[in-house]
Order: C-alpha cells, then sequence, then structure tokens
C-alpha cells in the first residue's frame, strides 16, 4: 500500500520515521480497540459454525433449515458457507482468540484499504491520517466476528478501484471486480451492495444529460453494463448458483424485521461515533456543494449511502467509506502527488506492520488476552454454565429459548432451538410470538413452542421465568446470576 505519497527528496529520514510512528500509532490503535471486545459474546457466530461443520460433515450444502425446531423444515441456505468455514477453522485451531484474531485482521485490512483509498488522493499526510482515523472509528459498532468484514473491504476495494479507473478512463482495471465477486458472493450477502453500486456506476453517463453541471466524458456506458454483467455473473459462482439473488430479496424485503432487530435499527446517537458519522455525511454534503460542478457519481454515492446507512446502524461503513472517499477528493492538496518508489514503499509497510505486531503482541499481554479470559468474558453475556449444567445432568429437549441466546445454544447443545438470530428465515410473526411470551404478556402460555418444550433456559430476569417460577408444570432446577434452567415435570 502507498503509506507515503510525496516526493522522497522533501523528507528527511526523521520526517520519514515519524510518518512511520503515526501509521503505526493509528493502525495499532484500531488494533487495540478490537482486543476489548469479546468475539465469543456474539451468539450469531456460534451458529454460523455450526452451519460451517455441517457442510464438512456432510459434504454438501444446506438447503433446508436443520437447526430450529419449525416442522416441516423450512428451505434455507448457508449463503455465507466460505465464512462459516473460515470462523469454524479458527476456531479449531485457536479457540475464542482464532475469532478475535479474524477481527483483527479484518479491520486492519480496512484501515488498510480505506488510507489506501485516502493517500493516494491526498499530499497532506496528516489529513490523510485523521481522515482514515475518522472513517475507520466512526464504524467501531460492527467491528465485530461478523461476515460484514470482508464486505466491508471488498466495498472500500471497489470504490478506490471505481474512482481510479473513473479517473484515467482505464475500464480493463475493472475487470480485477470479477474474481472479487466470485469471491464475495460466497462470504457475505452484502455483495449485493456493491453491485448497487456498480449499477449506480453504470447509469451514471445515461444520467448526465439530466445533471445541470457539465461532467468531463469517462468510462462508455456500455462499457461499465459490461463490467456489471461480468460481477453479477460472477457472483452466481457460488453453491446455490442464481438463487442467491432470491435469497438477498428474501432478506431485504422481510416486512417488519428492520423494525424489531437491534442492529438493524437506526442509529440511536448515543455515542461519540454516531456524531462523527454525521459529521462525515454533513462534510461530505458540503464539499460537493461547494463545487462549481458537484459530481454526479460522487453525489449519487452519497445519496445511496445517507439512505443506507441512517436506515439500519448495521450498514454505517457504506456512509464511512463513501464519505472518506469524497473527501479525500476534495480536500486542497498543498503540493503535487509525487508517488515514493515502490521499494520504499514497502520499506515503510514492512516497518509499520513489524511495529504494529510489537504493539499489538504487548497490549495482548498487558490486557491478558487469551482463551481462558475470552471465555470468562463470555460466560457473563451467554448462559455458559446453564448450558455446562444441562449437558452434565443430560437433560433433553425439545428446548424452549430467547431469541438472544438461540445461536449460542446450537453450537453448545446441539438440539433443535425454538429461535436463533436468524430474523428474516423466521419472520415477524414467530419474532413477535417469541417476544411476546417471554415478556410475560396475556397468552403466554399458549405459545406453541412452549407448550409442546420439556427443556426451559431463560434469562433470570425475565418476566416469563418469574412465572415459570410459579407454575407447577416446571421444575427449576439451575440458576446463577444470568440463567435458570427449567425442566417439565
Amino acid at each position: 500500500m502507498p503509506l507515503m505519497e510525496t516526493s522522497s527528496s522533501t523528507l528527511t529520514r526523521s520526517e520519514q520515521w515519524a510518518r512511520v510512528a503515526l501509521l503505526t500509532a493509528l493502525f495499532a490503535a484500531v488494533g487495540l480497540t478490537c482486543l476489548r471486545s469479546s468475539p465469543g459474546s456474539d451468539p450469531d457466530i456460534w451458529w454460523q459454525m455450526r452451519a460451517g461443520q455441517w457442510v464438512v460433515h456432510h459434504h454438501a450444502f444446506p438447503h433446508t433449515d436443520f437447526f430450529s425446531r419449525i416442522a416441516p423444515a423450512r428451505p434455507w441456505r448457508a449463503y455465507s458457507w466460505l465464512f462459516d468455514l473460515l470462523m469454524l477453522g479458527l476456531y479449531r485451531s485457536f479457540g475464542l482468540l482464532g475469532l478475535m484474531f479474524y477481527v483483527v485482521a479484518f479491520v486492519l485490512a480496512i484501515t488498510a484499504a480505506i488510507y489506501r483509498m485516502a493517500a493516494h488522493r491526498l499530499s497532506d499526510f496528516t489529513a490523510a491520517i485523521l481522515l482514515t482515523a475518522a472513517g475507520v472509528f466512526s464504524m467501531d459498532r460492527v467491528f465485530q466476528p461478523r461476515s460484514w468484514l470482508p464486505s466491508i473491504l471488498f466495498f472500500v476495494v471497489q470504490l478506490d478501484l471505481l474512482d481510479r479507473a473513473r479517473r484515467s478512463r482505464e475500464w480493463r482495471k475493472l475487470l480485477w471486480l470479477l474474481p472479487l465477486y466470485a469471491l464475495w458472493a460466497n462470504l457475505h450477502i452484502q455483495f449485493i451492495d456493491g453491485l448497487v453500486v456498480l449499477a449506480a456506476t453504470a447509469c451514471e453517463p445515461l444520467l448526465r444529460r439530466f445533471w445541470p453541471w457539465p461532467q468531463a466524458e469517462g468510462i462508455p456506458a456500455s462499457r461499465l453494463f459490461a463490467v456489471f454483467g461480468g460481477c453479477a455473473l460472477a457472483a452466481m459462482v457460488n453453491p446455490y448458483g442464481w438463487q442467491i439473488y432470491h435469497v438477498a430479496y428474501k432478506l431485504a424485503t422481510e416486512p417488519g424485521v428492520i423494525n424489531r432487530i437491534q442492529e438493524l435499527l437506526a442509529l440511536p446517537f448515543r455515542s461519540w461515533e454516531d456524531y462523527m458519522i454525521l459529521a462525515l455525511a454533513i462534510s461530505s454534503a458540503a464539499a460537493l456543494a461547494r463545487r462549481r460542478m458537484p459530481d454526479l457519481w460522487m453525489s449519487l454515492l452519497l445519496a445511496m449511502g445517507l439512505v443506507i446507512s441512517f436506515r439500519s446502524q448495521r450498514d454505517l461503513w457504506f456512509l464511512a467509506s463513501v464519505a472518506v472517499l469524497i473527501l479525500s477528493s476534495s480536500l486542497p492538496a498543498r503540493s503535487a502527488v509525487v508517488r515514493l518508489p515502490r521499494w520504499k514503499q514497502w520499506q515503510t509497510a514492512s516497518a509499520v506492520l513489524t511495529a504494529v505486531i510489537a504493539v499489538m503482541a504487548l497490549g495482548g499481554w498487558l490486557m491478558q488476552v487469551s482463551n481462558a479470559g475470552l471465555r470468562k468474558k463470555m460466560a457473563k453475556d451467554l448462559p455458559l454454565r446453564a448450558v455446562e449444567f444441562v449437558r452434565q445432568n443430560g437433560y433433553a429437549g425439545p428446548l424452549f429459548n430467547t431469541y438472544g441466546w438461540g445461536g449460542f445454544l446450537i453450537w453448545h447443545l446441539r438440539m433443535p432451538v425454538s429461535i436463533d438470530g436468524r430474523a428474516a428465515f423466521y419472520g415477524i410473526q414467530r419474532i413477535d410470538r417469541s417476544s411476546n411470551t417471554w415478556s410475560g404478556q396475556p397468552g403466554w402460555q399458549d405459545d406453541a413452542n412452549l407448550k409442546s418444550a420439556r427443556l426451559v433456559i431463560a434469562p433470570v430476569k425475565n418476566a416469563l421465568t418469574q412465572l415459570l417460577r410459579l407454575d407447577q408444570e416446571w421444575k427449576l432446577v439451575y440458576e446463577d446470576k444470568l440463567a435458570a434452567v427449567f425442566v417439565r415435570r
């Protein structure tokens, strides 16, 4: 990556090492932030590893659900199968530390991609560092062991590639997107977001006639549509072929789910990161508005980013990435950009990488990051001890559980759950039914999943937990500060 984008003749050795120190500080700060997390506390990662385990065991890809108690089995596809296998491999090899390694590695790669995008357009090194930090830390809430991290990385790479191709008018650069989409579509369903941007890019030459400001001629629409079509076909190189688009459609159109799931809700504006993303949005809009001839393509990207990211906090990375591109293209340059020789870039990159690894190793030691420590953190958020009790005593299902714990129980109990984190799969009616039962709403006894259950693992402070304590049909056999276990008498 181009760690420095200025002439070597203008930099003394001390200035070069000062830049290495600043880059190390940026990447180390990002990496150390990830070390504070508890990757095992994310319940969804557990059902995804269980899906990967099924693929390995059966040497096939699932087409029907095998996690839940829904009968008959409903259609379901492991659309992130490659991610599932990756996480399973890391967990088998390194335990919870493997999950953390995944988060750290991808977040650092995202940081490098954002910095590369900013530094390529800015001669001001300090501005590139600050802009990268703003973009990366504004999306801090999504730094979890999820399949969307590859989507963020590939999205930034595509933005950078598209902008470079538009500036140089070399459409052949975009052919690199074909293998990228063949990989992306097997890792995460949000390759669809990248295709939406590609479609908007292809439509831009056709929309210029309606744009009040003249634009320089770029890549012909025919070439862009050809690349878009090629990427759409490349995405079908997956176990489900064209049906991957049907999966994406179902996920995007499931009514009501977006209003029930925390990560799908709009930004709450309760943390400084939320206001950072707002500042990036406002700054990007101002940067485009102050131009004599606002760029149509970037205006389209910003409009899409505002809709997608402010609609769902899980997707705020879309707007953050677009904002970095717009601002790095709009900020005034102090001098002409002259790239350092490639050998000097690699020398600098090696120095930064070595320093970051050293800082991360020291930070991990001081923070006592270990499998035992991560397991202890996980036990504070998920019913690990309750599960161990159930397994030791051989209690059998059918199981009734909460939405938030379903994914964790799929892995640790190896029995069908009543519900888990696959919101679009269950649909809003089942989610609401489960929520009403657990909150003790009138008619809770009539929940079919509860009536047929023989085992309940419940949060101790939940309303249903208090009701089951008084119900003669149920016996409390275990309780700790987090969870209670009931069996039917």
